[in-house]
């Protein structure tokens, strides 16, 4: 929405920034980040028009990035054109699913029994790692469990709900409509 340097990085210790990504991957890498993190239907035509912007001049500025997306996507919606791009760079730079399922892995061992665990979740591919996990986790530990004990619980987690916003809520907070909230308790 402002202008400023193509960055995106979370924090100091992340060293890869986006106008790295944007000036040096190659076409089908940047098609992949398009497609799989930001589910983009027009990833090819977008990374063929970057890689020739690119050779003309180096591209540096969020505005620079945004203004190229809007004037060559095709497909019209209600959101800004670059949203599913700068959503899959900003993955890309944070490695924000690999941190997800590190974060879970080591997650139920700081969890007591009862403890609960809120995930939010704000993309669909984040939602499913969180989803998948559980039930894994879920398949996993029933497997372990020896069938003469009648006294073990059969599951190490049970996923208690999964809650979305209400309308007056993406109302008031349009960041809100692809909220996912799971809460998770440890038996």
């Amino acid at each position: 929405m402002r202008d400023g340097p193509l960055d995106m990085r979370f924090g100091n210790q992340v060293k890869l920034s986006c106008e790295s990504i944007i000036n040096n991957y190659a076409y089908e890498d940047l098609v992949r980040i398009f497609k799989e993190y930001g589910e983009e239907t027009e990833s090819k035509r977008i990374a063929r028009e970057i890689i020739a912007k690119r050779e003309q001049d180096r591209i540096i500025s969020t505005k620079q990035l945004s203004s190229l997306i809007e004037n060559i996507k095709k497909i019209k919606t209600k959101k800004n054109p670059a949203t599913k791009v700068f959503q899959a760079l900003r993955m890309e730079v944070n490695q924000e699913l690999d941190n997800l399922k590190i974060c879970l892995s080591r997650v139920k061992r700081l969890l007591k029994k009862n403890g609960r665990l809120v995930v939010i979740s704000f993309h669909s591919l984040e939602d499913r790692i969180v989803k998948n996990y559980f039930k894994t986790e879920e398949r996993l530990h029933e497997k372990d469990i020896p069938l003469l004990s009648k006294q073990v619980q059969k599951k190490k987690f049970l996923v208690s709900s999964v809650i979305t916003p209400e309308e007056s809520e993406i109302a008031s907070n349009v960041r809100a409509r692809s909220a996912k909230m799971r809460v998770v308790t440890k038996l």
